[in-house]
């Protein structure tokens, strides 16, 4: 077999970065090297599931954290890395509120290092996680495209912004870099994180346990899934268009309100249910994201297809199996 990419994914055993190496190991030309600390933010079981699920002779997961520079010179010494998509981070709004010296080391200094071995080994095409949260709060903008990312909520969001800065910063340095930064609005689906509001309110509405909604429910966000998310992120990475640094949005386009999620999961599991709470704001909370498209489509001729009902219901579907 003649592998014709040796693709590095960090984050390798989370949500998204699982579903990622899940589709690139369909094409047989390629190799997957994988990285994770596999922290214990949440379940490590899940991780390693994720991990198994992916089992391949093409797929090498390697238990190593980003920012240990010395390991990650190790690595990219190792491997003929050919392109690299970056989505290890500590995630969690409000808990780099409370972690803010964890969440920047991880986000920041992971970050540098990343680039620093890409520089060094002539490593041209990087595609990054960034996040919505860049925006803040968002003002009802139709242009979110230029939206300001200045009033950033959280330290999290704050880590995000910054690896925009220094990606943007290192693509006028050299220019043979091609980054790419993605910015995702809420992503959800089959093997996502368990302390996300849709897998903790359809675990509750199946166990028939009452659900805790912040504030009275009205903050809107735009949920995206997770297929989508990952046959974009490709298609950026594949493209043949050249450029230096650019942001893109992937978000579905269109924002619901925290009651009117719940009210779409109870409709397919429990339309009954009405066991509720409801308390305070959470510190770092948004009252709305809401995702422009318009730069994907005229670059790509993509964006998001998956709408939240039918999101949903393949996400109860797929969580009723595992059960």
């Amino acid at each position: 077999m003649n592998f014709k990419h040796i693709i590095l994914v960090t984050g390798a055993a989370g949500f998204i970065g699982s579903s990622l190496i899940n589709q690139l190991l369909l094409d047989e030309s390629n190799i997957v090297v994988g990285v994770d600390n596999l922290n214990k933010y949440y379940d490590i079981h899940l991780k390693l599931e994720n991990i198994r699920r992916n089992k391949n002779d093409r797929f090498v997961m390697l238990h190593y954290d980003i920012t240990d520079k010395r390991l990650m010179e190790k690595l990219f010494n190792e491997w003929e890395i050919t392109e690299v998509y970056h989505l290890a981070a500590q995630a969690g709004v409000r808990y780099s509120i409370e972690h803010p010296s964890e969440v920047i080391q991880t986000n920041i200094q992971g970050f540098q290092n990343i680039i620093d071995n890409c520089i060094k080994h002539h490593i041209n095409k990087i595609v990054y996680a960034s996040s919505s949260s860049v925006y803040g709060d968002f003002t009802d903008n139709d242009d979110i495209e230029n939206e300001s990312t200045d009033n950033q909520m959280s330290p999290y969001a704050v880590t995000k912004k910054c690896n925009e800065l220094m990606a943007q910063m290192y693509s006028n340095l050299y220019d043979n870099l091609q980054i790419s930064g993605l910015r995702f609005f809420t992503v959800y689906g089959p093997y996502m994180r368990p302390d996300l509001a849709i897998g903790k309110f359809t675990k509750s509405i199946l166990n028939d346990e009452s659900i805790e909604i912040y504030g009275d429910g009205t903050k809107e966000r735009d949920f995206t899934y997770i297929d989508d998310i990952v046959r974009i992120m490709m298609t950026i990475m594949n493209s043949d268009k050249k450029w230096h640094h650019e942001i893109f949005n992937i978000g579905y386009g269109a924002a619901i309100s925290i009651n009117e999620l719940v009210n779409i999961i109870k409709n397919e599991i429990n339309p009954n249910f009405n066991k509720i709470e409801y308390s305070n704001n959470a510190l770092g909370d948004v009252d709305k994201t809401l995702a422009s498209n318009k730069k994907i489509q005229e670059w790509f001729n993509e964006y998001p297809k998956i709408d939240i009902k039918t999101g949903i219901k393949k996400y109860v579907d797929w969580y009723k199996q595992q059960k």
